[in-house]
């Protein structure tokens, strides 16, 4: 195995090992720790888009990219390291805790039947008072400034399908964001269960099994599609009723976003050169000096360059040129350009 490792690494075949070992992983921690996801809804299925949520059921990936994978990771990981620091504080919680739809008597194949459930990553409890405190944790890649909506609904879900096992309890919850990048730890507000919330969240899981169903019946009903932070990672876009054509409107809002933050971020460098010189020029009089915790210093660094006139002139002699050893490299990046109107 040694050295099948070394011919990956000189193969450039490596990452390729890696990718396919993480998915096998990955998915026999999702089958042993949920179970067939294409025979229920869970909880995080029901924010955003229906479309998604329904063909990802019906057609499964049969592999996730390494970028999907590493946040899979990310996320396992940060709970695993939250974990011992809430139980070190001596918090009673359970992790992974399921919770289930109540049916009442219908059974699996009966019509109205709702396979939800919940696999809640923290439940805190407090038996004295009969309270639950819900902990729903998130590894964004930015922190946002504020939970996103599909957190709330998601925990709005959860908190519901608590209340319901627990009568008589009163069931809170909150959502926990964390930045192994940053090391930002950020806690909404406590949420207060909203029964008008949990029984939209419901209805809208029926939807989406209600259309597993029926293409499992096969009638050909296509679900309806919505923009969500996750249409890039979609197995469905190519076929998607919203990303035809080229034209896509309904991302104007989220590009003009952009474009904002495009500017502050020209107003901000501006700012900090305007900064950076003032201060420099203060260095330039009196040296080296401290101020706000930092050290201000002047350091120069030696590089080497290469001196291509010397070498034409070198290469020239033996009838070559820099050209005859340069080779086409093509480099790819994401553009986004001002469209130009054709005049009338």
């Amino acid at each position: 195995m040694f050295d099948a490792m070394l011919e990956s690494i000189k193969a450039g075949t490596v990452t390729t090992a890696i990718e396919k070992s993480l998915n096998e992983l990955s998915a026999r921690k999702t089958a042993a720790d949920l179970g067939c996801r294409s025979h229920y809804v869970g909880a995080s299925d029901v924010p955003g888009c229906i479309r998604q949520t329904v063909y990802g059921k019906i057609e499964p990936p049969a592999s996730h990219p390494l970028e999907t994978l590493l946040d899979f990771a990310r996320g396992h990981l940060t709970e695993d390291m939250i974990a011992p620091a809430w139980a070190n504080l001596g918090w009673d919680f359970k992790r992974q805790v399921e919770a289930v739809y109540d049916n009442g008597l219908l059974q699996e194949n009966d019509p109205g039947y709702l396979p939800l459930r919940a696999h809640i990553d923290f439940v805190f409890f407090d038996p004295a008072r009969k309270r639950l405190l819900v902990k729903e944790m998130k590894s964004p890649r930015l922190m946002p400034d504020s939970p996103r909506d599909s957190y709330l609904e998601q925990l709005q879900l959860q908190m519901g399908l608590l209340q319901h096992e627990y009568h008589g309890w009163t069931v809170e919850g909150v959502v926990v964001m964390v930045s192994l990048a940053t090391g930002q730890i950020e806690y909404s507000d406590i949420v207060q269960y909203n029964p008008a919330a949990y029984d939209a969240a419901v209805e809208k899981a029926r939807k989406i099994w209600g259309y597993v169903l029926n293409y499992r019946q096969g009638l050909a009903i296509a679900p309806p599609a919505s923009p969500s932070p996750l249409c890039g990672f979609c197995n469905a876009i190519h076929n998607c009723p919203k990303f035809q054509g080229v034209d896509f409107g309904f991302l104007d809002d989220f590009v003009a976003e952009i474009i904002c933050l495009q500017e502050k971020t020209k107003l901000n460098m501006a700012a900090i050169d305007d900064h950076k010189n003032y201060l420099k020029a203060i260095h330039d009089e009196v040296g080296n000096f401290v101020a706000g915790g930092r050290l201000f210093r002047k350091l120069t660094r030696n590089y080497k360059r290469m001196n291509e006139q010397r070498l034409n002139e070198f290469l020239a002699g033996h009838c070559l040129s820099i050209q005859d050893f340069s080779d086409p490299a093509p480099v790819e990046f994401f553009d986004m350009v001002k469209k130009v109107k054709k005049a009338a």
